[in-house]
C-alpha cells in the first residue's frame, strides 16, 4: 500500500471515528430529555450542530381561564357551612396602655362562613362596654380580628367573646382582664 493510500485510508477511518462519537455525544445529550428511543436517534445522518434547543429545566403549566363577570371561579372552593353552637377562642385579652383600652383577639374553629359578627363584651358589676367586629374567614376559621372597650376603669374585667350568624353561634368561656392605672 503506498504511503498517499495509508494516508487516505487513515483520514477516512478518523472522520468516520468523529461522525460515530458526534451521533453518541447527541444521543447522551438528548437522553434525558428527549423520549425518543435511541433506535430512532441513531438512524439520523449525523450534523454540526443541533435543531434542539438546550433544556432549562422549565415545566410547561396547563392556561387557567378567567370567569366571566357573575360567573362562579371554580379554583375558589365555596366555604363550607357549619349550623348550630360554635365556640370561639380567645387569643389574646389584656389592658394596653397606649390606648387605653381592653384589646381582645380571637378567632371561631369548626365554622367557615361568608359572613359573621364577633362581639367583645366586657363587664364589671353593672358596667358594659361592647365592641363588634365583622369576621373573616380564612383558610379554616373565622378570624374576629382585634377588639376593642375603652372607657373601662381601673380594676379587673370580664371579658367574653361571641359570635354570631345566620347559622351558627357561640360564645368563649371568661377572661378576666386586669386594668391598672393610667
Amino acid at each position: 500500500m503506498s504511503r498517499s493510500a495509508r494516508t487516505a485510508v487513515l483520514v477516512a477511518g478518523g472522520v468516520a471515528l468523529a461522525a460515530v462519537a458526534g451521533v453518541a455525544v447527541t444521543q447522551l445529550d438528548g437522553a434525558a430529555d428527549d423520549p425518543a428511543p435511541p433506535a430512532a436517534a441513531s438512524s439520523a445522518a449525523p450534523t454540526a450542530s443541533s435543531s434542539r434547543a438546550p433544556s432549562t429545566g422549565t415545566v410547561a403549566v396547563p392556561s387557567v381561564s378567567t370567569p366571566s363577570p357573575g360567573e362562579e371561579d371554580p379554583t375558589e372552593a365555596a366555604p363550607t357551612r357549619s349550623s348550630g353552637v360554635v365556640e370561639p377562642v380567645v387569643t389574646y385579652a389584656g389592658w394596653e396602655t397606649q390606648s387605653a383600652s381592653v384589646e381582645v383577639n380571637g378567632y371561631v374553629a369548626g365554622v367557615l362562613e361568608d359572613e359573621g359578627t364577633c362581639r367583645l363584651t366586657l363587664t364589671r358589676g353593672d358596667l358594659e362596654i361592647i365592641d363588634e367586629n365583622a369576621a373573616e374567614p380564612d383558610a379554616s376559621t373565622m378570624n374576629c380580628g382585634l377588639l376593642r372597650a375603652a372607657d373601662v376603669t381601673e380594676g379587673t374585667w370580664t371579658a367574653v367573646l361571641s359570635y354570631e350568624s345566620a347559622s351558627s353561634s357561640g360564645e368563649s368561656p371568661p377572661v378576666d382582664v386586669e386594668v391598672s392605672a393610667r
